[in-house]
């Protein structure tokens, strides 16, 4: 409508938006390079001589390193700290349960305490690891019963139902489907040990 005239304003007006463009671009690119290269030498600096990460979720460095040997200390501890409400095996009532399955799948008596449930799933959990099972066409099946056999066990509720009609009785309830291996590493944390089992 404007004829030459609207012609050259919105030439103009194009022109303008596309130096603008371009130079946001450059500024935020060339803050991003600033950025990498001020922070290039503590990357380097936690990263080979601290053997630490960055956390983007924290936005920290965090330890990457493992110790074996105080790790499976500190498994083999879980539990064995006496508490008021935790009385030695042999000071325990048996508890009749109407199926033991799901206890002999973590490997504990019926009468075990949660913190018992919760150091045997541990350890039976990264001994039955599909990672560490490669040859075992079965490692995944075994995996899944044993999360779920630890999610019935480590509900008071759920384990008051199994342990009083068995297996049948939790059939009915709404599980949560989880994934074993993502459940495993949400119970222990699973990044410090990537290295030695790889991805769960």
């Amino acid at each position: 409508e404007e004829g030459v005239s609207g012609f050259f304003k919105g030439l103009a007006t194009g022109v303008c938006g596309a130096i603008a463009v371009t130079l946001g671009g450059a500024v935020a690119g060339a803050t991003q390079i600033a950025r990498g290269v001020y922070n290039t030498p503590e990357a380097l600096q936690m990263g080979l001589q601290a053997n630490k990460r960055w956390d983007a979720e924290q936005g920290i460095w965090v330890d990457d390193c493992c110790n074996l040997r105080k790790e499976t200390a500190e498994a083999a501890a879980i539990g064995d700290e006496s508490s008021d409400e935790e009385v030695p095996d042999d000071g325990r009532p048996q508890r009749k349960v109407a199926d033991t399955s799901f206890y002999d799948i973590l490997e504990v008596k019926p009468n075990a305490t949660a913190a018992e449930i919760k150091k045997n799933y541990y350890k039976v959990a990264l001994k039955l690891h599909p990672d560490k099972n490669q040859n075992d066409p079965e490692a995944s099946v075994k995996f899944q019963k044993l999360a779920q056999a630890y999610q019935v066990l480590s509900d008071p509720k759920l384990r008051e139902k199994y342990d009083q009609n068995g297996a049948d009785a939790i059939r009915d309830q709404a599980l949560p489907n989880i994934d074993p291996g993502l459940f495993f590493s949400m119970l222990f944390g699973a990044e410090q040990f990537e290295k030695y089992i790889g991805k769960l």
